[in-house]
């Protein structure tokens, strides 16, 4: 699955792999209908190529909130994952206001649908438009 690949290069770019983490890209593995041994070899080996053209807004706008919330899901924040997440958010078609604007709304521990649905609105407007 590309967005896993993705989470893992964004997990690994600050040296390791912080548990809550690893959760969290399970999780989302699992919510994908992958199972353990696919999604374990996708965290050992994260490489291969990523079609940014291919993905539907929505794919998007998933990605891209699901790499900040890896960002902050261990309380941590650095400087290499904050510059991962804003080549990625250029990669995905969106102007780097894009990462700041959903910064503020995820939370480490919770997602809260009404306003994820709010926020996908929102960062839509930073989506160029090709």
């Amino acid at each position: 699955d590309q967005q896993l690949k993705l989470l893992a290069r964004l997990a690994g770019s600050d040296g390791s792999i912080d548990e809550s983490e690893l959760q969290l890209i399970q999780s989302l593995g699992n919510a994908h209908g992958l199972e353990e041994k696919e999604i374990s070899e996708i965290i050992k080996k994260p490489q291969g190529k990523i079609d940014y053209k291919g993905l539907t807004d929505d794919e998007r706008f998933d990605y891209l909130y699901n790499l900040v919330h890896l960002m902050k899901v261990d309380g941590e924040v650095y400087n290499q994952e904050i510059e991962f997440c804003e080549r990625i958010a250029k990669k995905l078609g969106y102007q780097l206001a894009a990462v700041y604007e959903i910064y503020p709304h995820v939370h480490p521990r919770v997602k809260i649908p009404d306003e994820i649905r709010k926020l996908r609105q929102t960062v839509g407007k930073f989506l160029v438009k090709k």
